[in-house]
């Protein structure tokens, strides 16, 4: 727990050595300690007529509270009363917090100064008869502290008595959040509400409620509560964006993931009833500290926080939701409404976020009110637009204010559309890739399936970034604030709110079903993305795509489809349809454009129906499909980690299409996960090597074979051919940045002729 700039220890303990060192002042400061609570202990024996140091007086000073352990021979040190003394006034000038102890004596005896308080002053008078002030001072301090309100060890055991001082210390410290709550606004209030609801003294096990609207400051009140008492727990989870993972994942992989951050090996289940059993017979009798974020269905909570009884004593449920439904469905008591930010705190806030300082600079006063009355309080609003004006003049702010004002939204979050506003049109289509598609996805596979499509992602990510639409989370994946992706689908609904048809995207299973079963694409469609966890049968038209000939990006999986279908659209750069039922993909005289093709676990037995599927790719083809032989056609080689292809010295380069490689890969990832390879190919000869291609290759299902099979295209590079002479030889290498999650089993590779083309492309199987 940090401390703030004016204090250096949270606590400061006055005792006797001899009474309590190796005994309750160790216990209590071990505790403190563990708690995160810095303490300051003086370790050594000191001479009993030593003057005290300056160097413990600043210790003092410096300590927001002090604990003062009254044991039988305290009064009989000089250096605990001229400590006692100094932190009295401490007390008094500078606000330090004193608390008496009372260990193993009566406060009365304390405060009149009676048995050994009593025989003690008798040797301190005849010790000073010289200075009798001393020792009056010396009383009245004993006295005074005597009176304060404090703990007496009488009939308490040890244990219990540290735990209740040392709860009482945090609870003290909780509001103050020091460093954690750097350039957080308005947040004491609403932990110390949440915290009153938790009844941490108490051995009930309860639910606590945290709701109110998207981007309110749920999650984040629920993470520094979390953060400040998860140490008086045995185990703590925090599990955030449930709603997500379970569009995504679905119940079973969430109930594993809450037993995963609770150390618990249990993750051999297959269906949520099982998981409902695992969790509660692993945490039954353990005191737990949960936090379940975002919670969007009742189902949830049934699944990871059915009953009470699930619990060991003590333990504490935190849930943070949009909906008061489910908490009330659920039984959950305590709840706390998170509102928005008082008008003050708006302005703290935007000031903040605009001027790097507390206040508005001078002359903005007037349009930093504008922009609080403008968010209504809501702090992600205000951080953005904070963020979009920072360092602008009062003339571009009173342009960008008049802009929000021309165009009023019925929704807080729609401010945020002023940032995208503000984008370039590439800018602008990569933002609603993101937000209607590629949210929580690996950074590097969303970059190389924009680029395929023919974006420059590397800005443009950069842009949004700098621009606070989206951020990159510890795991390189790409974050979105829920309001923001909330904003982007909003801008794409109201392309045509009454026609899904007439969308550039589309992401809802609802939506795509329609427009596909009854066949009403049009060419304003660009990408298809249809992200589903069960399986399901859909009844499309044979003829779905026949309309629709723009879409750039067509993603599918777990579907059955059993009219089949006719074709697909002659646009398409990226078809991945993991999982496809179809034994053969619909014949097309026209998919010219398609690069990043992905059938992986699929029934895929013949790639195209007919003679001719593709013609020749212009710059490179991407292939990954099930499958356990390299086919004939390619060279095998004997080595499997690189390929080379031998160049006949009598082949014209005008003959040569391209190169083609083909690896067999069998997956270890359990659970899949995204593996980085890079193609690297050297051309042997005067020109030395040529770096060819980079490639992220998605989820493969594990210990399944896979075929990966990629084509170059020789354009790229037949000037450098040319130029170069005669070559020899070409050498790729597959490079794994994954340790030992894939192996190359075997691979074969192909010099390109333009007869080979309708070999690779027209009818593998």
């Amino acid at each position: 727990m940090a401390i703030s700039t004016r204090w250096t220890n949270h606590v400061f303990l006055s005792f006797r050595g001899d009474d309590t060192r190796k005994g309750f002042t160790d216990h209590l400061f071990a505790s403190l300690e563990r708690r995160g609570i810095k303490t300051f202990k003086d370790d050594h024996d000191l001479d009993k007529g030593g003057s005290i140091s300056v160097e413990l007086f600043k210790a003092i000073e410096e300590s927001m509270f002090a604990l003062i352990i009254l044991s039988p021979n305290y009064a009989s040190s000089t250096w605990c009363l001229d400590e006692l003394q100094k932190i009295l006034h401490c007390r008094s000038n500078l606000g330090q917090a004193v608390f008496p102890i009372f260990y193993g004596v009566d406060p009365s005896d304390v405060r009149y100064q009676r048995e050994t308080f009593g025989e003690a002053f008798r040797k301190h008078e005849e010790r000073f008869r010289e200075d009798k002030d001393k020792v009056k001072r010396w009383r009245d301090a004993l006295k005074e502290v005597a009176s304060f309100s404090g703990w007496d060890s009488k009939d308490q055991h040890e244990a219990g008595l540290v735990e209740t001082i040392v709860d009482h210390i945090q609870k003290l410290l909780i509001p103050k959040l020091p460093t954690c709550t750097d350039n957080l606004v308005g947040v004491d209030s609403r932990i110390k509400r949440v915290i009153s609801l938790i009844g941490m003294r108490l051995d009930d096990v309860r639910f606590v409620g945290i709701w109110g609207m998207g981007g309110i400051g749920k999650t984040t009140t629920a993470r520094l509560v979390y953060e400040s008492i998860k140490e008086e727990f045995q185990v703590s989870c925090f599990l955030q964006n449930i709603r997500e993972m379970h569009e995504k994942n679905g119940l079973v992989q969430i109930q594993k993931e809450l037993l995963s951050h609770l150390n618990v090996r249990s993750s051999n289940f297959h269906n949520f009833f099982d998981g409902k059993k695992i969790i509660a017979n692993s945490l039954c009798n353990k005191k737990v500290l949960l936090v379940l974020d975002d919670v969007s269905e009742l189902s949830q909570l049934e699944n990871l926080a059915e009953k009470q009884e699930w619990f060991g004593s003590g333990s504490k449920v935190i849930i943070t939701t949009r909906d008061k439904h489910i908490l009330a469905t659920h039984g959950v008591l305590k709840t706390c409404e998170i509102g928005g930010l008082f008008s003050n705190e708006a302005l703290h806030l935007l000031s903040l976020k605009a001027f790097k300082q507390d206040q508005p600079k001078e002359g903005y006063l007037d349009l930093c009110k504008e922009v609080v009355e403008y968010t209504k309080g809501l702090p992600l609003a205000i951080e953005v637009l904070g963020s979009h004006l920072h360092g602008r003049t009062i003339e571009v702010w009173h342009s960008a204010l008049k802009q929000i004002r021309s165009f009023p939204l019925p929704e807080i979050q729609n401010t945020l559309k002023v940032s995208y506003d503000g984008l370039n049109s590439p800018e602008q289509d990569m933002f609603l890739d993101i937000a209607c598609f590629f949210k929580g996805m690996d950074k590097e596979e969303v970059t190389d399936m924009l680029e395929t499509c023919g974006g420059c992602p590397k800005i443009g990510i950069e842009i949004l970034i700098e621009r606070n639409l989206i951020t990159i989370g510890a795991t390189n994946k790409l974050q979105m604030h829920d309001l923001i992706q909330e904003m982007g689908r909003n801008i794409v609904f109201l392309e045509s709110p009454n026609d899904p048809g007439k969308r550039s995207r589309l992401w809802s299973q609802d939506d795509i079903d329609h427009v596909l079963t009854n066949n009403k694409g049009t060419e304003a469609i660009q990408a298809i993305v249809l992200n589903i966890v069960q399986p399901y049968e859909a009844c499309w038209s044979t003829e779905a795509f026949s309309n629709s000939n723009q879409v750039r990006l067509l993603k599918l999986c777990q579907m059955q489809l059993p009219l089949g279908l006719n074709c697909l659209p002659c646009s398409l750069k990226v078809l991945h349809w993991e999982g496809s039922p179809l034994k053969a993909l619909p014949f097309s005289n026209q998919l010219n454009e398609l690069v990043d093709l992905n059938l992986s676990h699929s029934k895929i037995e013949q790639l195209w129906h007919g003679k001719k599927g593709l013609s020749i790719p212009k710059a490179r083809f991407d292939m990954l499909i099930t499958g356990s032989e390299i086919p004939s056609w390619f060279v095998p080689q004997r080595c499997i980690s690189f390929a080379k292809i031998a160049i006949p010295q009598n082949c014209p380069v005008n003959d040569w299409v391209g190169f083609a490689l083909c690896f067999m890969l069998v997956s270890y990832a359990d659970p899949p996960q995204v593996c980085n390879h890079e193609v690297e190919c050297y051309l042997f000869g005067p020109k030395g090597k040529m770096f060819i291609n980079s490639r992220n290759l998605p989820l493969m299902e594990p210990y399944c074979p896979h075929l990966y099979i990629l084509y170059l295209s020789i354009d790229k590079f037949r000037h450098t051919i040319y130029e170069g002479g005669h070559f020899k030889e070409i050498e790729f290498v597959l490079k794994s940045y994954c340790c030992h999650s894939l192996q190359i089993v075997r691979c074969g590779s192909r010099l390109v002729c333009k007869q080979d083309v309708e070999d690779i492309f027209g009818n593998h199987s």
